[in-house]
């Protein structure tokens, strides 16, 4: 399906290559450029997209500019800081965090199906092992404070306004495009020169990620199906005793899908429960109640015990949440 998609960062490295993916895949693209920027890395495609020159610090210019292109899709690429050069504290603020938080206060207003965050691994600090998403950040610099807290603020806003906003902290990214000076250019250069390049200290670690499976993976964020905006769904297939299985497998299951929805990624579920006794539902509120008593996500729960049959509980479901996702978005507050 084309979307109409806006995107900041697009002059950049992996911002140019989500660009040529976006045209590829037949979507229309906007740009948030700011007016001094290089177009060098939008050779070839400068006439394929929208340019909107506008500084994302300035709120009224994005919020003009998010009128203009009324996106569907927001890819937010745009940073400062990220190299050893970015060393301005007042800009690295300004772009990553005043930045994020204009972009999408802008996009709240309209609405939209998906904004996809580029976060940073710097956000967790040094850590002796690969950290995972629930890992305690520990950012080891002024950029990597910024990015921490626009993480936050899209997660926060994500959950209070039940819109879609993903993060994805990317680690070291190389391809085409890419800065002359960093590694993987470098070695290329002098591995056709016949030399050995200059190494950092051999004790630091660096995890490296193709830059077309980061765009494959900013694709994916924004067209993941959900049942709702940035809720999961979870098709709940435990039975009883007596058809199957143990009233100890209900139990467990339902401690398990307690726990994924205390995971501070997860904003929410809707269970389809096909069990044979409706006592499994009671069973899953009572561990989401024993981890949470004041649990508030969006929670549906849909049982076959009211419906008379499976295709008929599957057939309301969907009647409902089609209904849910069609309904006007209420304005940000």
């Amino acid at each position: 399906m084309r979307r109409r998609v806006l995107l900041t960062g697009g002059t950049g490295f992996v911002g140019a290559n989500l660009v040529r993916r976006l045209l590829a895949d037949g979507h229309a693209v906007h740009l948030v450029v700011r007016p001094e920027r290089s177009l060098w890395r939008l050779a070839g495609i400068r006439d394929d997209v929208k340019l909107h020159q506008a500084s994302l610090e300035d709120r009224a210019a994005v919020e003009r500019v998010v009128r203009r292109a009324r996106p569907e899709w927001i890819f937010h690429l745009a940073a400062h800081g990220a190299y050893s050069w970015e060393t301005d504290l007042d800009r690295i603020l300004a772009v990553n965090l005043l930045g994020t938080v204009n972009l999408v206060r802008a996009c709240l207003r309209p609405g939209f199906d998906a904004f996809v965050n580029a976060g940073s691994s710097s956000e967790y600090g040094f850590k002796k092992r690969a950290p995972t998403e629930r890992e305690w950040v520990e950012p080891n610099s002024h950029y990597a404070i910024a990015k921490v807290a626009a993480t936050h603020f899209c997660r926060f806003t994500a959950r209070s306004e039940r819109v879609s906003i993903a993060t994805l902290r990317l680690y070291s990214v190389y391809g085409p495009w890419e800065e002359p000076g960093r590694l993987m250019p470098t070695l290329i250069v002098q591995g056709l020169a016949g030399r050995l390049p200059a190494l950092v200290e051999p004790r630091i670690a660096r995890d490296y990620v193709y830059v077309d499976d980061v765009c494959d993976a900013f694709v994916r964020a924004a067209a993941k199906p959900g049942i709702f905006d940035n809720v999961d769904g979870i098709k709940f297939l435990s039975h009883q005793a007596g058809c199957g299985g143990t009233r100890e497998d209900g139990n467990n299951l339902c401690a398990l899908i307690a726990g994924y929805l205390h995971h501070p990624n997860v904003a929410g579920a809707t269970v389809l429960s096909l069990g044979c006794q409706n006592s499994q539902v009671s069973i899953l509120r009572e561990q989401i109640a024993r981890r949470d008593p004041n649990f508030s996500k969006p929670l549906l729960v849909f049982e076959q015990q009211k419906s008379g049959s499976e295709f008929q509980m599957i057939s309301e479901a969907i009647r409902d949440l089609i209904g849910m996702k069609d309904s006007p978005r209420a304005p940000a507050r």
